[in-house]
């Protein structure tokens, strides 16, 4: 089988400094600055990419001819790149981020990002890529996903991880979301935080057969899977996140495209790389916790 990520590529510019010294009103600050290639496909690809066997993912970002070379460096040997090429300006930059102490405060200071909203189009993705019995989704155009979901068959299920950036309509058609409380809070409207009543009151709307709803809790409480069964609804609740002492934390920017990916994974594909029937939704839950809690305290970045 084929599982294909999509999502947008950054060049993320990592910088770890004291906040207080960007409010010093100094005219430039001597700074030690790490650029690599990031975003959603990047993050989760890697996550994923020795979980099922080689040009098994596929990782499809819009991308130039000129940092093609950078992008297939940042995906894992065992993962397909299959880039939507941008030929209107050769020479332009990929959307930069700015992360601040991404093993801190991680902020992050990005735009918007839709310059490339017209490039993403089923017909430019490639038929292996697009028959793909799963679908994981970044923080993609919304025309993109509706054209992804008028074209799905039974068989297939596609899954969203693009936070709060979905339409009602959209949202209650998908199979799987995976979105952490702030962007549940958004997406109903409502000031609740308990991950349980979130993920429940997502999973009452959605119109999908078996559909679920995952609400992370960070570090304050367990996140919880919500799964429709018929007109009723089964709550998966995780583990609580151990306390993390701050010299074990290495990194936290990416944890949650890591905990997303290795729960659709592990929820949606067994160990012999076929789809499941039934999703595996608690395993994947201790799956998901324990590689993120892996990814942020490992010494070398995954």
């Amino acid at each position: 089988m084929t599982v294909t990520i999509y999502g947008r590529t950054y060049l993320d510019a990592e910088v770890m400094i004291p906040l207080p010294a960007l409010a010093e009103g100094k005219g430039k600050v001597d700074v030690e600055v790490h650029a690599q290639f990031g975003g959603f496909a990047c993050n989760a690809a890697r996550a994923v990419g020795a979980r099922l066997p080689a040009g098994t993912i596929h990782a499809v970002t819009v991308c130039s001819e000129l940092d093609l070379p950078r992008l297939r460096a940042r995906l894992p040997a065992a993962v397909i790149s299959a880039p939507i090429l941008d030929g209107s300006d050769p020479t332009a930059w990929p959307p930069i981020s700015v992360i601040i102490n991404p093993a801190g405060e991680c902020r992050l200071l990005r735009g918007r990002g839709d310059h490339d909203a017209a490039l993403w189009r089923l017909d430019l993705v490639t038929p292996r890529a697009r028959s793909a019995a799963l679908h994981i989704l970044g923080r993609v155009p919304l025309p993109f996903v509706g054209e992804l979901l008028a074209q799905r068959t039974p068989s297939v299920r596609i899954a969203w991880c693009g936070g709060d950036a979905i339409s009602p309509g959209l949202e209650r058609e998908l199979d799987l979301m995976c979105v952490n409380v702030i962007e549940a809070q958004r997406l109903l409207g409502t000031t609740e935080a308990s991950p349980r009543i979130l993920a429940e009151a997502l999973a009452v709307r959605a119109v999908r057969p078996g559909a679920v709803r995952l609400v992370t809790g960070r570090s304050s409480a367990p996140s919880v899977a919500a799964v429709r069964e018929g007109s009723e609804v089964r709550c998966h609740e995780g583990v609580v996140p151990a306390p993390l002492a701050p010299a074990q934390i290495k990194r936290l920017k990416g944890v949650g495209d890591v905990f997303a990916a290795r729960f659709l994974i592990e929820a949606c594909i067994d160990e012999a790389g076929h789809p499941r029937v039934d999703l595996a939704v608690k395993a994947a839950l201790a799956v998901a916790s324990d590689a993120a809690t892996k990814f942020i305290t490992a010494r070398e970045a995954p």
